[in-house]
C-alpha cells in the first residue's frame, strides 16, 4: 500500500486529527500569547520557552486546523451528494449521473467505488 493510496483510504480520519491537533495547538498558542508574563502558569512557560515562535506555532496550527476543516467539510458535502444521486431508484436516471456518481466514488474513498460497482451489476449497466 503506498502513501497516497492510504491517505485516499484514510482521508476522514486524517482530516478529523489535524481538527483536533491544530485546536489544541491554536488554545495552546493563543493562551500563551495573551497570558501575562508575570503570572506563573502553563501558558507563561510556554511563552517564555518558545519566545518568539509562538507566532510561528499560531500560524502553523491555524494552517493545520484550516486544511483539516476544508477536507472535512469537502468530504461530508462530496459524501452528501453521492448518497444524494446514488439513492435514485430510476435506473435512467442513475445511467444518466453515472459519471457524476462514478467521479465522486473515486474522490471519496474504496468503499464508494465497490458500492457503485455492485449497483452497477444489480442494476445490469456495463
Amino acid at each position: 500500500m503506498g502513501i497516497d493510496q492510504y491517505f485516499h483510504e484514510h482521508k476522514m480520519d486524517l482530516s478529523v486529527s489535524m481538527i483536533i491537533i491544530g485546536t489544541i495547538l491554536v488554545v495552546i498558542s493563543v493562551g500563551a500569547i495573551i497570558s501575562d508574563i508575570g503570572e506563573d502558569g502553563i501558558f507563561s512557560t510556554i511563552k517564555d520557552s518558545t519566545g518568539g515562535w509562538i507566532y510561528w506555532l499560531l500560524i502553523f496550527s491555524g494552517t493545520i486546523l484550516s486544511l483539516g476543516l476544508f477536507y472535512f467539510l469537502d468530504f461530508i458535502a462530496k459524501r452528501r451528494e453521492f448518497y444524494k444521486i446514488f439513492e435514485e431508484r430510476s435506473k435512467s436516471k442513475f445511467v444518466k449521473n453515472l459519471d457524476r456518481i462514478e467521479e465522486l466514488a473515486w474522490r471519496l474513498q474504496p468503499k464508494y467505488e465497490e458500492m457503485v460497482i455492485d449497483k452497477k451489476k444489480k442494476l445490469k449497466i456495463r
